[in-house]
């Protein structure tokens, strides 16, 4: 026989309150510490009535101090999560609500609340408290494709939480080679050479496996043009334009150089699940016309966030 009973019983919880820059404080500008970038760190002090907590970090703890009512950690600026130990608890994982700027401090109170909770719940167990959401950055990039389209790309996006989405485009600087027209007759009535132009939408999460490097599997959707001249003007619109879309699963690797700058190498593959019906033609003539839709490409860029 199940018993439930509806009695109740308080439940120790670490937890962190107010995170919050400190503008009056010149802690990490006056003696600052350095990350293994050679990055000045940002300044975490917490207020506490206990310092036997124990404070880490996914980018590791540079220096700690402990003073009566205080514990001071200093932290790479690229750190997002701390996770928070006390004997005889559960560990706090927390993420940061805002980005670490260098030789900047940061105050927060770290304390043991009481909570009550139900003893037994039928509906399933306890309640899960979410994190604190990071702000919303704006992220621009700019690179350089090579393999399959060959150009400059730009683009603009919003980083929030690990999550990033972008909007942008490639300029193909390369053309595809001759393209002979016929008519019924079996007479050359055109020569093309295409030009390809992408406009991307990119959807990805990062991850964070060692220090500084960033590893942000993708999802592209993409929006190919090719335009082409004829020297013939009589046919100057004949095959003139094809289009096609396209996926592109990939992933883009990072180095973080600073708080707001880093560099990424993106190798993706290109689906093409839909294409016009002059670009099946020319694809099926144009092996160089046929990667700019199903194809490897590799982009090198580098990207700022504000």
């Amino acid at each position: 026989m199940l018993l439930l009973t509806s009695g109740s019983m308080k439940a120790q919880d670490i937890e962190i309150r107010d995170f919050r820059p400190n503008i009056t404080s010149l802690i990490g500008s006056v003696n600052p510490i350095y990350d293994n970038t050679g990055q000045a760190c940002s300044v975490i002090k917490f207020l506490v009535r206990d310092t036997t907590f124990v404070v880490e970090a996914n980018q590791g703890i540079m220096k700690r101090t402990s003073e009566i009512g205080e514990i001071i950690v200093y932290v790479p600026t690229t750190t997002k999560r701390l996770t928070i130990r006390h004997a005889g608890m559960l560990p706090l994982r927390y993420e940061l609500p805002m980005r670490l700027e260098p030789k900047k401090t940061y105050d927060a109170l770290l304390l043991i609340s009481e909570k009550t909770k139900d003893s037994i719940r039928p509906e399933g167990g306890m309640k899960k408290e979410k994190a604190p959401k990071d702000h919303a950055h704006f992220v621009m990039s700019l690179g350089y494709q090579i393999m399959a389209i060959s150009g400059p790309t730009i683009a603009i996006g919003i980083e929030s939480n690990h999550h990033q989405i972008e909007i942008g485009g490639t300029l193909g600087l390369q053309k595809s080679s001759e393209l002979h027209l016929y008519d019924s007759n079996n007479t050359m009535i055109a020569t093309r050479q295409y030009s390809p132009l992408r406009v991307m939408l990119r959807y990805g999460y990062e991850f964070v496996p060692v220090k500084s490097f960033g590893v942000e599997p993708m999802i592209g959707a993409n929006l190919n043009v090719f335009n082409s001249k004829s020297e013939n003007d009589s046919y100057r619109d004949y095959f003139k334009r094809a289009s096609s879309f396209s996926l592109t699963p990939g992933v883009r690797l990072s180095y973080v150089i600073d708080n707001h700058l880093k560099v990424h190498l993106t190798p993706e593959y290109g689906l093409g699940i839909y294409k016009s019906s002059n670009c099946k033609v020319v694809s099926n003539h144009n092996k160089k016309f046929k990667q700019w839709t199903d194809g490897f490409n590799v982009s090198l860029g580098i990207s700022y966030t504000l």
